[in-house]
């Protein structure tokens, strides 16, 4: 619930996502509907908010073919593409979430803390292809914060 109300005050799509997690339906589909009637002209936008939509509606039908407009466009956001991942995961798509990790990954992706939080996501942990995967996020991860260090930390930020 904390989840959708700082959501809803940053107008991201999380808010519909986490009310469609809450089994809050009707209230997850006018959320992510007024963000698709705001941002719908974006391409990368409409489809992964279509995507999201299906995954509140529970249509697994329409979560895949919305995932493969995403896969076939430049959609290279990785916050993005793990959360499609989680939905992926939690809409029983093992094989497609983990496919779209990995293209988290390629984006860049660097956060292991969502990889541990996210207990949909143990529907890929036992795959064999995520130990590697989680093995370089952690790496990148720590050469993030590595580079922060070095640049000062909090400091930079002052």
């Amino acid at each position: 619930v904390r989840a959708a109300m700082e959501a809803r005050e940053n107008d991201d799509p999380l808010e519909g996502l986490a009310l469609a997690f809450l089994s809050r339906t009707s209230d997850a589909i006018a959320s992510l509907s007024d963000l698709r009637s705001r941002y719908g002209t974006n391409r990368a936008w409409a489809a992964y908010i279509d995507l999201a939509l299906a995954f509140a509606r529970e249509d697994r039908e329409q979560i895949v073919a919305h995932w493969n407009s995403c896969m076939q466009m430049k959609f290279d956001d990785p916050e993005a593409l793990f959360e499609v991942s989680v939905l992926l995961a939690a809409s029983h798509e093992p094989a497609r979430a983990l496919q779209t990790l990995e293209r988290a990954d390629d984006a860049g992706f660097a956060c292991p803390a969502a990889l541990e939080c996210h207990q949909m996501l143990r529907a890929v942990d036992s795959h064999s292809a995520f130990e590697p995967l989680r093995t370089v996020i952690e790496q990148r991860h720590r050469q993030a914060v590595g580079a922060f260090q070095a640049a000062g930390g909090l400091a930079v930020l002052a």
